[in-house]
């Protein structure tokens, strides 16, 4: 009795309502609902057959009149082929250079991963006119050099399929499958090799059936990633392909949605399609890795570098030279096209001229465009670590019985591509009438910015969290301190390098991205990536205006990249004295 009434008396003094709970709750639904909502419309979309005016309406008629499409079928078989292609020639190039990085003595190892780095960030539209400016028909320098040496047109013409996979590979593909293979590769115990050799196994052979073996885990995550990246892809396809009659699921997407009256019920139904065809990656993904152990890291871990002798250098010179193809040779190429009188002219008299220059800097579209992209990538970083740094808290200091519900929906966006992500978002505010006053807003474009770098940026800070012992908190908490006061005082200075890494990588990503916001941003919010876009596409093409915008991107990122790495640093050193 005794033991009922003590229980009873927990029960009362308990109180009804935690608002911390609450307030957790309403953050988890909050996320929600901003990530699943375009998904759903998208989803439902492609079976509404209603009017405007009416409600909801299940039908097939959409999906008939997508399939009736023959475009369809050749846009969905580019894609394929494409992602496929471009994806085993990636990881065929990627996996020998993080190899030689990461596990050997090659010289100069740091500054090569740097180089990736810096390929990482530059403008996929920097690698389209860089070889756009080397490569292209009988206009490109590289093959205006040929004709010269040969007496023949050259046969390479970046505007074709092949010149689309070369300039993906020279862009973000291969650089992005590097930086997280070196990552993997650099946390592997040496001792697991050093085993493979002394059984006599080649370094070839200790590669194939030790290395890469030890690193499937990383290797099926990087297949899907490399998919889903490959499908969202637009730029490159829209501006390479067009001239060649080369249509992808992205393009022929915003290419209906283009049209007058727009084709959004076709192009929802075939976003549906997609968005079916990718949940099962994730399915095969846990498949393939199984329940094997897959552990490199213990305690008895001991790190090691391969001699490779002589052959060092030789490694050094092919490694190097990847990353001038990927950073040196579009920068100089891209700067040459924009201080060009006319573009591939240069056998005329004068063919060099700042006139493009002072055009630009002198044009209000350019200025507009330029505090439109200041304005989104500083509004987007700042509000993408706030909203990244409270996540990772409630899944790693909380008990919240949400917490995998969170994880999910904060790791979703990385699993849906860039174009029907922003359809999702159009589609939401088309459909529902209060929310069509968003419509081109500048509110969507931070949205989408901040969905697209959620993925990352929790991930990230979940790892500080994991870093930080909770012993500083509990003493804060001794000694008086708030919660408040405990983040903004302990916790904050000692994660600032990594909340300013989030903000950096969604900064860039306000600056590069195209994918995501051709749907979204209206004349009034266009960006500079539309703004060099619509330079190349339009009516009467401007090359060298469109190479002045994406030299002015390239300097942009990589000076804020610069100041702001210097400016995290400081506050974390700071905050730990």
């Amino acid at each position: 009795m005794a033991q009922a009434e003590i229980a009873i008396v927990k029960a009362l003094a308990k109180p009804a309502f935690s608002w911390r709970a609450g307030i957790q709750w309403a953050f988890l639904l909050l996320i929600t609902a901003i990530i699943l909502a375009p998904v759903a419309m998208v989803t439902l979309g492609g079976f509404n057959v209603a009017r405007p005016t009416e409600g909801f309406r299940f039908g097939f008629d959409n999906w008939a009149r997508a399939w009736a499409d023959p475009q369809v079928w050749q846009a969905l078989w580019n894609s394929i082929s494409i992602v496929t292609i471009r994806g085993i020639l990636g990881f065929a190039i990627a996996i020998p250079l993080a190899w030689l990085v990461a596990r050997t003595n090659i010289p100069g190892a740091k500054w090569l991963e740097f180089g990736f780095w810096v390929a990482f960030f530059m403008p996929s539209m920097a690698y389209i006119q860089g070889w756009v400016f080397l490569l292209e028909g009988g206009r490109g320098l590289l093959n205006q050099w040929f004709t010269m040496l040969f007496g023949q047109p050259s046969p390479i013409d970046v505007y074709s399929y092949w010149g689309i996979i070369w300039v993906h590979l020279m862009a973000q593909n291969v650089s992005a499958l590097f930086i997280l293979l070196v990552l993997g590769f650099r946390n592997m115990d040496a001792s697991l090799e050093e085993v493979a050799r002394t059984c006599g196994a080649s370094r070839l052979r200790t590669l194939l059936d030790v290395t890469l073996p030890l690193s499937r885990p990383m290797l099926a995550m990087l297949v899907v990633l490399a998919i889903i990246r490959g499908m969202q892809s637009y730029e490159v396809e829209q501006v390479l392909g067009q001239p060649a009659g080369i249509q992808v699921y992205s393009t022929l997407v915003v290419r209906m949605l283009s049209v007058e009256p727009p084709r959004i019920p076709e192009g929802t139904a075939l976003s549906t399609l997609v968005l079916i065809s990718l949940i099962p990656l994730i399915l095969l993904q846990r498949l393939y890795i199984g329940r094997r152990q897959y552990t490199t890291v213990s305690s008895k871990m001991r790190t090691a570098l391969v001699d490779l002798g002589r052959l060092r250098w030789i490694a050094f010179g092919v490694v190097f030279s990847v990353v001038m193809l990927q950073t040196f040779v579009p920068f100089v190429a891209t700067v040459a096209g924009s201080l060009m009188r006319r573009w591939g002219y240069f056998t005329i008299a004068s063919p060099w001229t700042l006139e493009r220059w002072q055009r630009v800097l002198g044009d209000d579209l350019f200025i507009r465009s330029l505090l439109n992209t200041l304005f989104l990538g500083v509004i987007s970083g700042i509000t993408a670590a706030i909203v990244c740094f409270l996540i990772a808290y409630v899944l790693i200091r909380t008990q919240f019985p949400g917490r995998d519900a969170l994880d999910f929906v904060s790791w979703l966006p990385w699993a849906i591509p860039g174009v029907l992500l922003s359809l999702g978002l159009l589609t939401l505010i088309l459909m529902i009438p209060p929310l069509r006053i968003l419509h081109g807003s500048m509110l969507m474009l931070v949205i989408a910015m901040i969905m697209f770098r959620l993925p990352l940026g929790v991930h990230l800070l979940k790892t500080g969290f994991m870093q930080i012992n909770r012993e500083l908190e509990e003493a804060s908490t001794i000694c008086g301190g708030t919660w408040l006061s405990t983040q903004l005082r302990i916790i904050l200075p000692i994660l600032m390098p990594m909340l300013i890494a989030v903000a950096l990588m969604t900064f860039v990503t306000a600056v590069n991205e195209v994918s995501g916001v051709v749907l979204l941003a209206s004349t009034e919010t266009r960006t500079l990536s539309l703004l060099s876009l619509g330079y190349l596409l339009g009516a009467a093409p401007q090359k060298e205006a469109a190479a002045v915008v994406t030299t002015i991107m390239i300097l942009l990122c990589v000076g804020v990249a610069l100041i702001a790495r210097a400016f995290g640093l400081r506050l974390a050193e700071g905050g730990l004295r």
